[in-house]
């Protein structure tokens, strides 16, 4: 059996948690859902540079362009 303290340290953060902070920003754009009901849709999604509005590129559209 291991041995667990009951109350880990609260000061310990993990090193391998790298996760962006949440910011206003992509709060705004976030969909947000209950029980698996969206009460308001998203309206941009996080992409390479950041908080992008729209909808997102369709995958493949290039090489299908290219047909």
């Amino acid at each position: 059996m291991t041995d667990q303290s009951p109350n880990p340290d609260p000061a310990w953060l993990d090193p391998a948690d790298d996760a962006p902070e949440w910011t206003g920003e992509i709060l705004d754009t976030a969909e947000f859902a209950i029980g698996g009901t969206v009460s308001r849709p998203a309206t941009g999604y996080l992409g390479p540079n950041g908080v992008m509005r729209g909808r997102p590129p369709e995958r493949g559209a290039a090489r299908r362009s290219g047909e």
